[in-house]
C-alpha cells in the first residue's frame, strides 16, 4: 500500500506497507494495526513491474488526473504473479494498481 501523500514527495514509500486480503467472515478487529479499504468506485490497471516501485503508481495517478479522476486515497500496488510469470519477455511481477477515485 503506497500513501498518496507521499508519492510525489522525496521518500514516496514513506509509511508504505503490506496489504492482506482476508477471507469473508474474518473479523478484522482480531487484527491489530488494520485500515479496511474504504468502499467506492475504484481505478484499477494491471501492469508489469516490481510492487516497490514507485514510478507506476505515479504514472498511474497522473494517468487518473488526465481523465478528470481524483484519487481519493492510498494506492494498492498488489503482485498478482511473482516469479512463476517471468520469462525472456518479462523480468518483473505481474501487478495491479487499485484507489478510489471521484468521478
Amino acid at each position: 500500500m503506497l500513501r498518496y501523500d507521499e508519492l510525489e514527495g522525496d521518500d514516496p514509500l514513506a509509511g508504505a506497507g503490506t496489504v492482506a486480503i482476508l477471507p469473508a467472515g474474518v473479523d478484522p478487529s482480531a487484527f491489530s494495526g488494520v485500515r479496511l479499504l474504504p468502499e467506492g468506485i475504484y481505478l484499477c490497471c494491471s501492469r508489469w513491474g516490481m510492487p516497490y516501485d514507485p514510478q507506476g503508481a505515479r504514472e498511474f495517478i497522473g494517468h487518473a488526473k488526465s481523465h478528470g479522476l481524483r484519487v481519493l486515497d492510498d494506492v494498492c500496488d498488489l503482485c498478482l504473479m511473482d516469479t512463476v510469470s517471468y520469462n525472456e519477455e518479462h523480468r518483473v511481477d505481474f501487478c495491479c494498481l487499485q484507489a478510489p477515485v471521484a468521478l
